[in-house]
């Protein structure tokens, strides 16, 4: 589990769209991810366990991201299409820690 957890809060990119990948490690059952994690993407929780893909389009409000059970190791990829800084990329993410 990540720590805090979450560790991605809401946020929007005002000028990217985002592609989110969850990618499970079994090579046997690729389509497991491994573990259950709820999105909320425009105020709309999305729970999933397979490996999945989400696209966000700017401006659209997500978060938080967090981790419901982990089985096993698996990746989690954020890709913000034009970003050019980590500030731009992850304005709701990681060094935000919220008491």
């Amino acid at each position: 589990m990540p720590e805090p957890n979450p560790h991605i809060f809401e946020h929007s990119h005002d000028h990217y769209n985002e592609v989110v990948l969850h990618i499970g490690s079994d090579p046997t059952h690729p389509e497991d991810l491994g573990g259950e994690i709820e999105f909320v993407v425009g105020g709309e929780p999305l729970i999933f366990d397979k490996t999945s893909a989400l696209f966000v389009p700017a401006g659209v409000k997500h978060g938080p991201v967090t981790w419901k059970k982990v089985r096993r190791p698996h990746i989690q990829m954020a890709m913000v299409l034009g970003a050019g800084t980590v500030a731009e990329a992850a304005p709701g993410g990681h060094d935000k820690r919220r008491v």
